[in-house]
């Protein structure tokens, strides 16, 4: 199955504060798709200037990647940036949305639905999220996951860095807000997979690891992926949650996969 990908990466931003670990995130993963996956240049879209990541550069981007993809492709989505949730109310009560920030404004988990369920379902659909929160967009709940308390940041290196502008003091989650879950209602495809860098109230971080500036759990996934391309889904999550939560280094995060059970036996970005 062929594979085509959309990769952003947004280290600059208008309004809140910028990162630089994301850029970094984007090229790596191109050059693990290039090199170690031989994906066709023609077949990947690279976003990380101020000009292409822009709310509606990116939304029509990922129109064009989900329109792009054929009933025998396998499409990777991947964003690395800040993340944050908003609390939202309506006639069925108050929901907490997770949203993905652009340069200039947030693409709520409603919107990256609407696009992202129009893929045709015989496809193999891959979503790598490495924002805060980024749990909080649902799939197939499997038990890969492991518990994290949630610890406050605590800067480890000189460029530690975390990956959203929320404070959650600012906007406290009620008890009774529920969480939408958007893509577990809208996509009951058994061929769509989510990675996430965190559980929906986990932060993201990042730093110079291995001598370059990068998201942690970019850093790390990919360099699973590289120790063995051929690993099933599950085995490299397994070996991901042996790094991650990471106290050490500040990285208090617990990456999650949401997937149907049998499918993480598969090799990771095959049919």
């Amino acid at each position: 199955m062929p594979i085509k990908a959309l990769i952003i990466g947004i280290d600059e931003y208008l309004g809140v504060p910028d990162l630089s670990i994301c850029v970094n995130d984007a090229l790596d993963w191109e050059n693990l798709l290039k090199q170690t996956y031989q994906v066709e240049e023609s077949n990947i879209v690279c976003l990380h200037s101020p000009f292409n990541t822009r709310k509606s550069f990116v939304i029509n981007k990922l129109k064009a990647f989900i329109n792009d993809i054929s009933k025998n492709d396998i499409g990777i989505f991947i964003f690395s940036g800040h993340g944050t949730y908003e609390l939202v109310e309506d006639s069925e009560g108050l929901w907490v949305e997770h949203q993905l920030r652009t340069r200039n404004d947030t693409i709520s988990e409603v919107e990256i639905s609407e696009i992202v369920k129009l893929a045709p379902i015989e496809a193999r659909l891959i979503c790598i999220l490495d924002s805060c929160y980024s749990g909080g967009i649902e799939l197939y709940k499997m038990s890969l996951q492991k518990e994290n308390n949630n610890k406050d940041d605590k800067q480890k290196g000189s460029h530690f860095q975390v990956k959203t502008f929320k404070k959650p003091d600012s906007t406290p989650i009620p008890d009774h807000a529920k969480f939408r879950k958007t893509l577990e209602e809208n996509i009951k495809s058994p061929n769509v997979y989510t990675l996430t860098a965190c559980t929906y109230l986990e932060k993201a971080y990042g730093d110079v690891i291995d001598n370059r500036l990068n998201s942690a759990f970019s850093r790390f996934l990919i360099n699973c992926i590289k120790k063995n391309p051929n690993s099933t889904y599950k085995a490299i999550f397994n070996n991901l949650l042996k790094t991650l939560p990471n106290d050490t280094l500040g990285f208090n995060q617990t990456p999650q996969i949401f997937a149907n059970k049998s499918n993480t036996e598969k090799i990771i970005f095959t049919n």
